[in-house]
């Protein structure tokens, strides 16, 4: 492990202490922890596009990109060279992380991130009904690193 990714935990260490120390409610702290973890420079690394029916994987429609896209996240905004500007809104609901995003004031829908460290984020959107077929669910998985360290 270098040095920097030492001084950078002990940062972290410290800072989360701090917080903790002035009597900040754990769920401000997990929200801020969260909004300074998302925020920074991505890539978007993989979109992974799977359906379901009646529980089983169909293998014959899903998809797998790794579009290597350039994504950057601050105040609220998420821009990518050549695509619109969307805004995003982060929550917490039930000890799970959402990101809602909408688009010129359209809703692009609500994803839960299921990972989120220094180095990566991943989001997953699920979506269900019924169908022919029987229940139908389809979930797509987005893949973030990181461009730059979290200092």
């Amino acid at each position: 492990m270098n040095m920097k990714r030492i001084l950078h935990y002990f940062l972290c260490l410290s800072l989360l202490t701090s917080f903790t120390s002035c009597d900040m409610e754990e769920e401000e702290l997990s929200e801020l922890v969260t909004t300074n973890f998302v925020e920074g420079h991505w890539t978007l690394t993989d979109l992974i596009y799977e359906e379901f029916y009646n529980g089983q994987l169909d293998t014959s429609n899903g998809e797998h990109e790794t579009p290597n896209a350039p994504v950057t996240m601050a105040n609220g905004k998420l821009m990518s060279p050549g695509e619109t500007t969307a805004d995003y809104v982060l929550t917490k609901v039930d000890g799970k992380n959402y990101i809602s995003i909408t688009e010129n004031g359209k809703d692009k829908g609500t994803y839960e991130i299921t990972k989120l460290t220094t180095e990566e984020m991943e989001w997953v959107l699920k979506e269900m009904e019924e169908s022919s077929r029987g229940p139908y669910k389809a979930v797509h998985t987005y893949k973030f690193k990181r461009k730059e360290p979290l200092l």
